[in-house]
């Protein structure tokens, strides 16, 4: 509805946290976290409904505000079903390995297609369908949060989108903006007013995803126990694309006006 007629934020925000209401009422719910280090178990009783809508509503948007350039999301999808397909063959979730699967191969097809510049695109119908299929599937392969690597996976996946959004609602808190709004102040728009063309920066933010990919591979053949140490990695990873880039520089710089904005707005 939104692709043809635009609702706005709100309206979607809520309608994202209705649907994901119901997707919790319908049984699918992250009810225990496990402690990969002791093994110990956390029953999140009532809070484990805030706790899957949250998940829900969180992956939704991450994939909707990548999908900024073409050919983004679709690949950063197409990696995180890779992902969920080879934890459902693990975990022995069946239907959500096959639905990765099928997933995957639609997304290469597409992909064909909507790589720059694009024949067709993905709209928020389509973005916002893979963000919450994704974290569907991932409430699904962790057995209502037991296995808690088959969450923390995807958080690793997505660490470039997560960075993105963590960013971008740090800049328009600062500047007193509604963090709805949108910008052109994304990772890939900097990239490309750095000098880079569309296919250049897709393929850029590929292989970082890709070595993110792989982090999370490790996080969940690990079972969460070599997390500290592909965080440590992570950060590098990113700290130096940033670096290459001129990002943190910039980066950076968003601690100085923090203060003043803040008083600012007080």
């Amino acid at each position: 509805w939104d692709d043809l007629r635009p609702l706005g934020a709100r309206k979607k925000l809520l309608g994202q946290i209705a649907i994901a209401s119901v997707v919790y009422w319908g049984g699918i719910q992250i009810q225990l976290i496990k402690n990969p280090f002791t093994n110990g178990e956390l029953f999140l009783g009532g809070l484990g409904f805030v706790a899957t809508v949250a998940w829900l509503v969180m992956l939704t948007n991450l994939i909707n505000i990548i999908d900024g350039i073409d050919g983004l999301a679709g690949g950063i999808s197409l990696m995180l079903m890779c992902l969920l397909a080879t934890v459902g063959m693990d975990v022995r979730s069946s239907f959500s390995m096959l639905v990765a699967v099928g997933m995957a191969g639609a997304l290469l097809g597409f992909l064909s297609f909507n790589k720059p510049p694009a024949k067709i695109y993905m709209g928020d119908g389509g973005a916002y369908f893979l963000g919450f299929l994704i974290g569907v599937l991932s409430i699904v392969n962790s057995h209502k949060g037991s296995v808690t690597a088959a969450l923390i996976a995807p958080l690793f996946a997505l660490a470039l989108p997560i960075v993105d959004v963590t960013l971008a609602i740090l800049r328009r808190s600062l500047k007193g903006l509604p963090i709805f709004r949108p910008d052109r102040k994304h990772i890939h728009h900097r990239l490309i007013d750095f000098g880079f063309s569309r296919g250049r920066t897709v393929l850029i933010l590929y292989v970082v995803s890709f070595l993110c990919l792989f982090l999370a591979f490790g996080a969940f053949w690990s079972q969460g126990r070599l997390v500290p140490l592909l965080l440590g990695f992570l950060f590098l990873i990113l700290s130096a694309a940033a670096h290459s880039f001129g990002f943190l520089k910039d980066w950076l710089a968003l601690a100085s006006p923090a203060g003043r904005s803040l008083r600012f707005r007080k």
